[in-house]
């Protein structure tokens, strides 16, 4: 069934919208006015007759016009009849924000099966319960309650926990990133799960990265398919909790899911071209990298730097990573050597010193690019106190001519103007350690040698 009008809707109902400021109901419609979302919002609540400005419906089944999505946050014994209702209003996709389900306990799980009866029956898709909501910035969608983002990205996350989600976003918020796209909690699953969300957006074209907090899978042979099959159209990054026994039970007590083995969910992402993480950086890192669309179809890169630390810790990483430094031609290091003065370093790391001219970004740039066919650069700019933005025009100029990934580390780059923000917003990936820094190229890499591998 459909899930385009669960994300791109034309009106949105709010069962449980509610007058008090603070309250989930009232946080949701408040949400949706504030994300600008173009199609009508029916509050629904027998008690108001208007919420923020809104006319209120007693229940779903007054309002004018067929639902095609509609958000639920009343207390979970009334959900079942809520969905009738919604049956009734003709509604395509339900948000059920509502806790008290399946993750209780046997009552939980019973009323949670009826839902699902209901909306089977009716041609309903649900999401959740037991969720945060759902965000479509490409659709001004803010179904949702809790921190929303200032900045809209590339990257689909889907959650099974909502905090988790709630979390990311203020994070990215605080760092300034244009990260996210989509989020959904999707909670108890019982209904719409990350195999149904995966195939959905696959297919979106406002979606470069699908990012994954995953708890567990139901159907581990259909995920795997479907995921398979997405992932030669766009990468997927999963971090899965419940590794050890005490995150299992935990996972187990958070949302009723079982874990599993974690060596056989290792071999599964493995098989299906999904990049497994481990960390919430990692996720972060690899998700802003892969969203560059700069893919490395091979696994041997030069890195160039004005600060020798810095370079060799990158070196080092790469070698934890399975990353090989290119070998210089001795075409290219004779080059370097006229073209440089003598205290910098030609061999790969390339070091410029930190004497901080970007004309010598420019050389060791132009110099290994013409002459050498390198999977990818790495650069490590520590400033400078002056020129910053003209080693980022110097950055954007070469990977525009020779169209080879990038992966950018700016240390203290409070002190170098604009130039940081310069590469963001051409595209170009930048973190503020060498070692995420490497990290993300080996994103790149992983992606671009499987989509090799399978496509042939």
């Amino acid at each position: 069934m459909n899930l385009a009008p669960t994300f791109y809707p034309r009106n949105v109902a709010v069962i449980g919208a509610s007058r008090t400021k603070g309250k989930i109901g009232h946080n949701v419609v408040e949400n949706l006015l504030n994300g600008g979302f173009k199609g009508r919002i029916y509050p629904i609540n027998p008690k108001a007759d208007e919420i923020l400005g809104l006319k209120a419906y007693r229940n779903i089944r007054d309002v004018p016009e067929d639902v095609d999505l509609a958000v639920i946050v009343i207390p979970a014994p009334l959900v079942p009849s809520a969905m009738e209702d919604c049956a009734a209003a003709n509604v395509k996709g339900v948000v059920i924000i509502s806790a008290g389900f399946s993750e209780i306990g046997e009552e939980g799980r019973k009323l949670e099966d009826e839902v699902v009866r209901i909306a089977r029956r009716n041609g309903i898709r649900v999401i959740g319960p037991n969720c945060q909501g759902l965000i479509n910035l490409s659709a001004n969608l803010i179904a949702w309650f809790g921190p929303v983002p200032k900045k809209k990205g590339s990257v689909a996350f889907i959650t099974q926990s909502g905090a988790y989600g709630g979390a990311l976003i203020s994070l990215t918020n605080r760092l300034g990133m244009s990260f996210f796209n989509v989020v959904v909690s999707i909670g108890n699953k019982c209904d719409v799960d990350e195999v149904d969300l995966i195939e959905f957006l696959a297919k979106d074209e406002n979606i470069r990265v699908i990012a994954l907090y995953i708890e567990g899978l139901r159907n581990g042979r259909k995920f795997m398919e479907v995921a398979k099959k997405a992932s030669l159209l766009k990468p997927i990054v999963i971090l899965k909790a419940g590794r050890s026994p005490e995150g299992a039970r935990a996972v187990l007590s958070h949302t009723g899911t079982l874990a599993g083995r974690d060596e056989i969910f290792d071999a599964a992402f493995k098989q299906c071209g999904a990049l497994r993480v481990y960390t919430t950086e990692e996720l972060l890192d690899s998700s802003l990298a892969l969203a560059s669309k700069q893919y490395a179809y091979g696994d041997k890169i030069v890195i160039i730097t004005n600060a020798g630390g810095p370079g060799a810790i990158a070196a080092d990483t790469c070698r934890d990573h399975n990353i090989k430094l290119l070998r210089l031609s001795s075409k290219t290091i004779s080059e370097l050597r006229k073209l440089l003065p003598p205290q910098c370093a030609v061999e790969n790391p390339i070091d410029v010193t930190g004497d901080p001219r970007p004309e010598r970004f420019e050389i060791a740039l132009r110099t290994v690019l013409k002459n050498e066919d390198p999977s990818g650069i790495l650069l490590i700019v520590i400033g400078p106190l002056r020129g910053g933005e003209e080693v980022a025009r110097i950055i954007i100029k070469y990977r525009e001519i020779y169209k080879k990934p990038m992966v950018v580390c700016w240390l203290a780059k409070e002190f170098a103007g604009e130039g940081p923000s310069m590469v963001e917003e051409a595209g170009i990936p930048v973190y503020d350690t060498p070692e995420r820094a490497v990290f993300a190229m080996a994103s790149l890499i992983r992606y671009g040698m499987y989509l090799r591998r399978e496509r042939g």
